[in-house]
């Protein structure tokens, strides 16, 4: 679960990164029609950095995919993305692992484009330039093939994190019911315990507790029992002779 937590959280960083790659590029290319020497370069710093950061996500975010859909779409399933090949546009098909290493790779060659090749008339597939080709990659499939295949992967790794807690949900249930047996089958045992020990003969376990005790705690007892049955003896006593006076007095009273 928690590899799942941190794959969807990464997966999410480098769907963002990748707009916003997008995003630097078309603020490259203004800036080349201003003529904005210090946004330029600051610019293509940071498109390089950017790509290098997301290539290096993109591979990490391969290892942390252990569930088989998710290695089997970054690895099998391909989509048609249109690239130059050569002197024309090819729709080519690339799994998601090609995909994002491709866009990692023309993010290097955009940003070492010079304010010339930008502001060139050349943008048939004929006429570019590598740097141009990588440029018009990004632009071209941005929104038509590289944010939708992330939002695929987004899509698989939410289920994946969902089929996670569902189950650690039935696990959880399921214990606090076993907890829940347990605690009964305890209960039950303990009441039927004590049923039974008071049912038995409570003079046995005297006996047995009179042999438990150490000598000193039994003489105690023995001489609390013997003042308890003295006590009771002199009340009987005392009952007697109550009696006996009260028939003395009803024999002189007849």
């Amino acid at each position: 679960a928690e590899r799942d937590i941190l794959g969807l959280n990464e997966k999410g960083l480098l769907r963002a990164s990748t707009a916003l790659l997008g995003f630097l590029c078309r603020s490259y290319q203004l800036a080349s029609i201003r003529n904005d020497a210090v946004q330029i370069q600051a610019l293509r710093s940071r498109i390089d950095t950017l790509a290098s950061e997301m290539q290096a996500q993109h591979f990490e975010n391969l290892i942390r995919a252990h569930d088989s859909a998710l290695k089997e779409y970054y690895l099998s399933e391909k989509e048609a993305v249109n690239e130059v090949v050569g002197n024309k546009w090819e729709a080519t098909e690339m799994s998601y692992l090609e995909l994002g290493r491709e866009v990692s790779r023309l993010a290097h060659f955009a940003a070492s484009m010079t304010r010339e090749q930008v502001l060139s008339a050349n943008v048939t597939a004929r006429e570019m330039d590598p740097e141009q080709a990588g440029l018009a990659f990004i632009n071209e499939n941005m929104f038509r093939a590289i944010l939708p295949r992330m939002e695929t992967i987004m899509d698989l790794y939410i289920n994946e994190t969902d089929y996670v807690w569902q189950v650690a949900r039935i696990a959880i249930v399921t214990w606090a019911m076993l907890d829940l047996t347990i605690l009964t089958s305890l209960t039950l045992l303990l009441l039927a315990l004590l049923t039974l020990v008071h049912g038995m003969h409570s003079c046995f376990f005297a006996i047995l507790l009179a042999l438990s005790l150490p000598k000193r705690v039994t003489s105690k007892l023995a001489a609390y029992y013997e003042r308890q049955e003295k006590a009771l003896m002199e009340f009987g006593d005392e009952n007697e002779a109550i009696r006996a006076v009260v028939q003395e007095a009803d024999a002189k009273g007849e």
